[in-house]
Formats: structure tokens, sequence, C-alpha cells
């Protein structure tokens, strides 16, 4: 059932009763490894910031949502390694 008593069989069918694609990723998410069935996102998913708030603070995992939170059940996290994180403690 995907709403209002209506019942369809495939994703497809309830895309095109209900307009589905608003705020969904209809290419790849780029999740780390679906077949170890790790569902955290890659740096480059277009899933990240893609979502819309519906008063969720945390992820599946614990991990805060700040901002616009992304699409799936884990909040993508940065490793500290990724060049946009480095810096510099200036004395």
């Amino acid at each position: 059932e995907w709403g209002r008593r209506t019942y369809k069989s495939t994703y497809s069918d309830w895309e095109t009763a209900y307009g589905g694609t608003t705020h969904s990723v209809q290419s790849e998410p780029l999740f780390v490894s679906t077949s170890t069935s790790d569902f955290h996102l890659q740096p480059t998913s277009p899933a990240i910031n893609s979502g819309i708030d519906v008063g969720l603070t945390q992820d599946y995992a614990g991990n805060p949502i700040y901002g616009t939170p992304d699409i799936g059940a884990y909040e993508y996290q940065p490793r500290l390694t990724e060049p946009k994180y480095f810096f510099r403690i200036v004395h």
C-alpha cells in the first residue's frame, strides 16, 4: 500500500500514480557497497544534501543531521582525510 489505501505492486506504478520523483535520486545513489549491504554514501553521491527536513535529528546509525538531510538511512560522514577538511592550526 502506498497511501490512501491504494495498492500498487511496483514502484513504477506508484510513481505514475503519485509523481514520486520529487526528492528522489533517479540516478545511481553511489552507495559504498550494495553487495555487502553497506548503504552509506560515497563522497560524490547525488543523495547528499538532497532530502527534505521531516523532523529527524539523527540518522539510522545515530549520526546527527544538520541542515539539509541526505536521502537514505545514513547521513554522509566525511572523513577527516578528505582535502576540504584539512586545516592548519596557527599559534
